[in-house]
């Protein structure tokens, strides 16, 4: 293998976790299954469910624009066209949902999403649009470093340079991210296996539901055995209802054998084995059984965000600020996700946290009520806190100030 390696490297092809210029690697050197193609695996309903609920997530949480101070005070610059372009509509084509749905499917399956970043003649960015993960290649200069994407459409080739892709990746080498469906390619394929099988046995599972006996031998010159046949076949098509037998009749129902109740228990295990691939809990898209996380649903989400979902939208604002900003905008302008809505809690459990929060003076009370979509008031504007709340060393300062006052001019019994 060793060999192998030195001898393509030669030719500027990196293996997977090497260091290589020239074309860059993010399938494996040696696969287990043959590769997989991103329609075939989405007819797989675990690897659709599992990149619907990832794409579905993240495009659902807004995506905020900060302009922040020296000091760290932060102030939502909704006027920006930043903003427009993040938060409301990347291009003329696509909403921000659509836009985020489009590259996270890219990054689950492909582990590599990309964009083509349009500037206006100052740089500043005016539109995002998704390029196919598939038609594109990434190579290291050998001279300067640099990398260079290569896109194919259309039987055009183009040239863009770091500054022009926005390029969001999965665990990897750092310049790609791992091609998921190339490293689980076994794990789909014998899943599919399994489905196929299931499906050219759907009817009766490939097996007789039960058999019938009689006591004495059929006479088929008299048509008693098409009889009976044609007699079950009625009764086949009216399934729930009550068969009534003659008297010499006996119904023996076939139970499944271990080989199909194995068959069984690998569909189950398989929707495991691809969950895990995409670090999904198998309850969040519908799969039955304990959840290890906690019993309650509350749990999973919050092992969803911190192991699975943090990471992600991590790498986005990053690449986002990286790739995006002008070198002057770097330090001022913040790029986040807010993930007020995905933790969103009952009526009760928002407005006892509200008033945590406005009581202890780090929420306005317009800021909590825009929370709950509701138009400022008056004076809300204001930061408030409960005034029996002092430092331990300002105790007695405190409770003197808080004594009743003599009035001025009055004289005391």
């Amino acid at each position: 293998m060793p060999f192998i390696r030195r001898f393509f490297s030669r030719f500027g092809w990196g293996g997977v976790m090497s260091d290589q210029s020239g074309q860059q690697l993010e399938t494996p050197s040696c696969l287990v299954a043959a590769p997989m193609s991103p329609d075939i695996a989405l007819q797989i309903s675990t690897v659709y469910a599992c990149a619907r609920l990832l794409a579905g997530t993240v495009s659902s949480l807004p995506l905020m624009v900060f302009k922040e101070d020296s000091r760290g005070n932060r102030k939502i610059d909704r006027g920006s066209q930043l903003w427009t372009i993040l938060h409301d509509q990347p291009n003329a084509v696509m909403t921000a949902s659509d836009f985020w749905q489009a590259m996270i499917l890219q990054w689950a399956l492909r582990g590599n999403a990309y964009a083509q970043i349009m500037r206006d003649s100052v740089g500043d960015v005016i539109s995002l649009w998704p390029l196919s993960s598939d038609q594109m290649t990434v190579f290291s200069d050998k001279e300067t470093g640099r990398l260079v994407y290569q896109y194919v459409r259309d039987s055009e080739t183009y040239d863009l340079t770091p500054d022009q892709v926005l390029h969001i990746k999965d665990i990897g080498t750092g310049i790609l991210g791992f091609s998921k469906l190339e490293f689980m390619g076994s794990s789909v394929q014998e899943a599919m296996a399994t489905q196929k099988y299931t499906m050219q046995n759907a009817q009766n599972f490939g097996r007789p539901s039960g058999i019938l006996t009689v006591d004495h031998v059929l006479d088929r010159k008299k048509g008693q055995h098409d009889l009976i046949g044609q007699a079950l076949g009625n009764f086949k098509s009216e399934s729930g209802k009550m068969i009534v037998l003659e008297a010499d009749m006996k119904f023996q129902q076939v139970a499944l054998t271990p080989e199909q109740s194995q068959l069984l228990e690998s569909r189950k295990y398989g929707v495991e084995e691809i969950c895990r691939w995409f670090g999904v809990p198998p309850v969040l898209i519908g799969a039955s059984g304990a959840t290890t996380w906690g019993s309650g649903i509350a749990e999973i989400v919050a092992g969803f965000h911190k192991f699975t979902l943090n990471p992600l939208l991590k790498s986005i604002e990053q690449a986002l600020e990286s790739r995006i900003l002008r070198a002057e905008e770097r330090g001022s302008v913040v790029i986040e996700f807010n993930l007020d809505a995905f933790f969103r809690g009952d009526l009760q459990s928002r407005y006892a946290a509200y008033a945590t929060a406005v009581q202890n003076g780090f929420k306005t009370r317009n800021e909590v009520r825009a929370l709950e979509n509701d138009p400022p008031i008056e004076g809300g504007d204001t930061p408030t806190a409960q005034t029996n709340l002092a430092p331990l060393d300002k105790l007695g300062e405190v409770a003197s100030s808080n004594a009743p006052q003599t009035p001025v001019g009055d004289v005391k019994q």
